[in-house]
């Protein structure tokens, strides 16, 4: 009872250790466990793996696709045209310059299919394996 009288005169109490409410007694409270059962050095290993860079290479090409050609109008000095092609290959839509616009399917297939299909592989999981071998030898690459 002195011990605890004397953590009780303390402004700050030491951690482990409890006000029960209404009352003037401390209690010592139980540790709780890591919910990890690993040391705090091999979990910031972990967190540090998971932060480092690492490039999604589908991800990447299926965006270069979509992305070449209006680069390519972009280092011409033709930004009008360069908006038209990246609207057309990802919206579907192409737009002339005398305010007509159409919509074909196959104006996708340079942008926005691409993409979709890689997401469609990265939520199916078929690649997860790889990834995870590539991310074991640290090469700084996925594939999805």
């Amino acid at each position: 009872m002195a011990n605890e009288q004397k953590i009780a005169g303390m402004k700050v109490l030491p951690r482990g250790y409890k006000v029960v409410p209404g009352t003037n007694i401390v209690q010592q409270v139980k540790q709780r466990r890591s919910k990890y059962k690993m040391s705090k050095s091999a979990r910031n290993k972990i967190a540090a793996a998971a932060r480092r860079f690492k490039l999604p290479v589908l991800t990447t090409g299926a965006l270069a696709l979509g992305m070449w050609e209006p680069i390519k109008y972009l280092f011409d000095n033709q930004a009008k045209y360069a908006g038209q092609i990246l609207l057309r290959n990802y919206t579907g839509f192409n737009v002339d310059g005398m305010g007509g616009v159409e919509w074909k399917f196959h104006y996708m297939k340079n942008g926005l299919l691409p993409l979709v299909a890689v997401m469609l592989i990265n939520r199916s999981g078929i690649l997860k394996p790889v990834n995870q071998k590539l991310a074991k030898t640290r090469i700084p690459l996925r594939l999805s």
